[in-house]
């Protein structure tokens, strides 16, 4: 696949690292491996904050540091490209990035695979009812905004309490903002402004 038909997702710092690790994901052929290892090593780290804190530090010597990641990649079996790449993030100080690397990497994954992501964001879990009725109003908005080939569509399902109630659908440069939160933020920018203009009469 050409890179620079994914050129928007790469040029942010973090979107710089996932291109350089999609790249060498390709060229060994194993993309999917390292979207494994994403999640493996973020699910080990969230259950062993210790152990996180102590190989993306850098207090541990060359060799130590060494050691330490490859007995995890060992433990976990992580590919030789992601554990390089991770290595490199660490001794760059740039681990902070992780989230936003996996993520741009997610999507330009599964827009080689032919697929489109959309991140639905939630108050409380959706119905399957409400899912597909979702879904089928995803495609038809992505389907006006966006252009080029038709690509298969998957619903990422996230609870967020912060947002009162509705969704929000996220989908690479597409944002749908149906919450119920920026409904009364709308509503009080209007009265807000509505309060301004009869003072100024």
């Amino acid at each position: 696949m050409d890179l620079n038909n994914l050129s928007v997702l790469f040029t942010s710092l973090p979107g710089r690292y996932a291109k350089a690790l999609f790249a060498e994901g390709l060229a060994k052929s194993c993309l999917d491996n390292i979207s494994r290892d994403f999640a493996s090593l973020q699910e080990f780290f969230g259950k062993n904050p210790t152990v996180r804190k102590l190989l993306t530090s850098h207090s541990l010597n060359k060799n130590d540091f060494d050691a330490g990641w490859l007995s995890l990649a060992e433990h976990l079996s992580l590919c030789p490209v992601f554990l390089n790449f991770i290595k490199l993030l660490v001794e760059n100080k740039r681990f902070g990035l992780l989230d936003s690397v996996r993520r741009i990497y997610d999507t330009a994954v599964a827009k080689h695979n032919g697929v489109r992501v959309a991140k639905v964001f939630s108050v409380a879990p959706l119905s399957p009812t409400q899912k597909r009725q979702t879904q089928s109003a995803i495609t038809k908005v992505l389907k006006n905004a966006t252009s080029g080939a038709p690509e298969k569509l998957v619903a990422e399902y996230e609870i967020d309490e912060k947002i009162l109630g509705g969704l929000i659908v996220s989908s690479e440069n597409v944002l749908i903002d149906a919450s119920v939160r920026t409904q009364i933020r709308q509503l009080a920018d209007f009265y807000r402004n509505l309060d301004m203009e009869g003072v100024g009469l």
